[in-house]
């Protein structure tokens, strides 16, 4: 997944509770985790069935579309 190693869930929450002015939790930053990383589950389950669609998950794939310098 593509996210910022900078911007941590924990400094999500915090900014979330101060637009909600809502006193930060540890159930808040625990719950936003979880949504977190079901929302992550979910994206990469519709990408693998997006590239079975597609046919793009085998390793003949992978073999005709990189260039030379790459394998």
């Amino acid at each position: 997944h593509h996210t910022c190693p900078h911007f941590s869930i924990h400094a999500q929450c915090k900014t979330l509770c101060h637009l909600h002015n809502v006193r930060p939790a540890i159930a808040l930053v625990c719950s936003l985790l979880h949504a977190s990383n079901v929302y992550l589950e979910i994206i990469h389950c519709v990408n693998q069935c997006i590239q079975g669609v597609l046919n793009h998950n085998g390793q003949e794939w992978h073999l005709q579309t990189q260039c030379p310098a790459c394998f």
